[in-house]
């Protein structure tokens, strides 16, 4: 599995999908071809990790994209072959592209979870359980210390991280920690969607959901660094659809 830039293949995927998110345009500003670029360019990362987070952040990014951009209101004609040229452009650039990536690709095919339980073989490469155990593992320390937690860093003490943000704050921090982290992203959406920051918004909506398999968020320094530029970025013209009013 590629890892990347990160060390690690999930946290690849994860900071891949915050680029995309924090880059796109859901605001109609440019042509459509350059986020389909962006969204196949994040995708093709997404699966050569092999990230099963990483797949379900990214359809989450799509959909939410689609929603944004074209759902919100009626297409002019105009728009519409706008989507059809890009659409038509992007497909003949992954079909000219393809031979290029076929080994790639081939491997992918080979490590299918899909083919492999298909061909009864093992799917799971025993990631799973090794989530689940460190899992339990953090419920019981935090059972042991709910309220103030452990203390700052405490987690690297054990065996194996939690692979989720949420608990590992909680370990670390107690309740006490668990709160104030959901706070933040709370506040955080609040701020963007007042804004009319759709960027922000998704990017914070990514970590949201990438801190359920992911322990990294604010580790490494990518998340931190894009959610203080988009905060900086002054409010845009993003007009709020009435029912959401």
């Amino acid at each position: 599995r590629a890892a990347g830039f990160s060390g690690n293949a999930n946290y690849t995927a994860l900071i891949s999908v915050m680029l995309c998110s924090a880059a796109l345009d859901y605001e109609l500003r440019r042509c459509l071809l350059a986020d389909l670029f962006l969204l196949l360019l994040s995708g093709a990362i997404v699966l050569i990790s092999l990230s099963r987070s990483g797949l379900l952040g990214f359809g989450v990014l799509v959909t939410c994209y689609i929603s944004f951009r074209y759902l919100r209101r009626r297409l002019h004609s105009r728009e519409i072959r706008d989507v059809a040229t890009s659409l038509l452009a992007a497909t003949l650039i992954v079909l000219a592209t393809t031979p290029l990536f076929s080994r790639q690709l081939g491997a992918l095919q080979e490590q299918s979870r899909f083919r492999r339980a298909v061909a009864g073989r093992q799917v799971d490469d025993g990631s799973a359980a090794s989530r689940w155990a460190a899992a339990q593992d953090a419920l019981d320390r935090i059972s042991a210390s709910p309220v103030l937690g452990h203390g700052t860093g405490y987690a690297r003490r054990m065996p194996e991280l939690p692979h989720n943000m949420y608990l590992q704050q909680w370990v670390n921090n107690g309740i006490v920690g668990f709160t104030a982290y959901v706070a933040f992203l709370a506040a955080s959406f609040w701020t963007f969607w007042s804004r009319r920051n759709l960027n922000g918004f998704m990017l914070v909506a990514t970590a949201a959901i990438g801190g359920l398999f992911s322990h990294n968020i604010l580790d490494q320094r990518p998340f931190l660094i894009l959610y203080g530029l988009l905060l900086g970025a002054p409010a845009r013209g993003y007009s709020i659809p009435a029912r959401a009013r």
